[in-house]
């Protein structure tokens, strides 16, 4: 293939126009283009596009077949880690960035695994080296605040954020992130400064900037605050994620003694969509913790949950707690095989789950 088509399907990729650069690999393809390059770039694009990672893998794995160069095993390795193989695809990584140590795209990419598979410190040794390459590359700035702020290091974190925001001073999305970052370190002041600058530079709207500002207004159980914020974030969004939104409302009314308007909301959405499983673990969620134990078992029928998982809710709402680890583990198992091929079922039963164990932690 001749240079000029690779530089432009390169030059595609780096204005992230990656539906049109995958449109162009396959037209070159079709007419009989069979270069390495092309396999690596069109894996690329259906990675960057969450298309298909099973192809991704098979694409790259024929570049990488016709050529074992660095780029190949950068691509590769992506390709690899995001089909669920997160060990091997950090392994090629640490590779091409053997071959090629001041690549900054092998590097940021293998920081961003490490920082996936919750190796924090290695995330954080591959940034340092691609800063120690380009010091003024912002996404190294932004990616190792990432970093920092998990390690607990949030002072580190709002140096890192306010490098990049004297570089792009209107760059709203650093400063949600500086107020992400303040928050985390208890400066609540700071914190909320940040977001209005945050919210008063962004050109569209950012529904998480408004439910951040949410969760400032109910620390100061500024309910209108709250509630006026989820409107707005909600009004931004669409599908699921205006759902979450929805049911953070309900959550708030609920807590500002509105009861009823939390459970009429919540109600709402579900007669709209009651196959969703987000919603209807809300409404579970609703009876559980006003302990309404008739509702909802009824709730329960209704929505023909097998029995093991109705028994789960029942742990989960309080109505059962006389079963010990061992006993609760067999019921889970039992639950997780009834649930079977239904989405419904084990995505409600997994949302529980995953509740239960948040709020053991914050138990201690």
């Amino acid at each position: 293939m001749d240079d000029k088509n690779l530089e432009e399907l390169f030059g595609l990729l780096d204005n992230e126009n990656f539906q049109e650069a995958l449109t162009r690999v396959e037209k070159l393809m079709k007419d009989g283009g069979d270069d390495p390059y092309l396999h690596a770039i069109k894996a690329i694009c259906l990675l960057e596009l969450d298309m298909d990672p099973k192809k991704a893998v098979a694409e790259a794995k024929m570049a990488y077949s016709a050529q074992k160069e660095p780029f190949m095993k950068y691509v590769l390795g992506w390709a690899t880690a995001v089909n669920g193989d997160l060990k091997e695809g950090i392994k090629l990584l640490n590779a091409a960035v053997t071959e090629d140590p001041e690549n900054i795209e092998y590097l940021i990419k293998l920081a961003e695994l490490n920082e996936e598979n919750d190796d924090l410190q290695n995330a954080l040794k591959s940034i340092i080296r691609a800063q120690k390459v380009s010091s003024d590359d912002m996404r190294l700035m932004l990616l190792k605040s990432g970093v920092l702020n998990k390690l607990g290091r949030h002072k580190e974190a709002v140096y890192e954020i306010n490098r990049a925001i004297n570089l792009a001073p209107n760059f709203d999305y650093a400063h949600f992130l500086l107020a992400q970052t303040y928050a985390a370190s208890g400066d609540s002041g700071a914190a909320r400064k940040s977001l209005q600058d945050a919210i008063r530079l962004s050109s569209s709207e950012h529904p998480e900037y408004h439910e951040l500002m949410a969760e400032f207004d109910l620390e100061e159980e500024n309910f209108v605050g709250a509630l006026t914020n989820l409107d707005r974030a909600i009004s931004g969004s669409s599908g699921d994620e205006q759902i979450g939104y929805i049911l953070e409302k309900s959550k708030v009314l609920d807590y500002s003694g509105r009861e009823n308007e939390s459970l009429d909301l919540i109600e709402s959405i579900y007669k709209r969509d009651p196959t969703n499983p987000l919603v209807a673990f809300g409404l579970i969620d609703f009876h559980s913790s006003h302990k309404r134990n008739a509702e909802l078992d009824k709730l329960m029928s209704d929505m023909n949950l097998s029995e093991p998982i109705r028994e789960i809710v029942r742990f989960y709402s309080g109505q059962r707690n006389e079963v010990d680890q061992e006993g609760f583990i067999k019921l889970l198992s039992s639950a997780r095989d009834a649930s079977g091929d239904d989405p419904f079922q084990s995505e409600i039963l997994e949302m529980i789950i995953e509740t239960m164990i948040t709020a053991a932690s914050l138990d201690g």
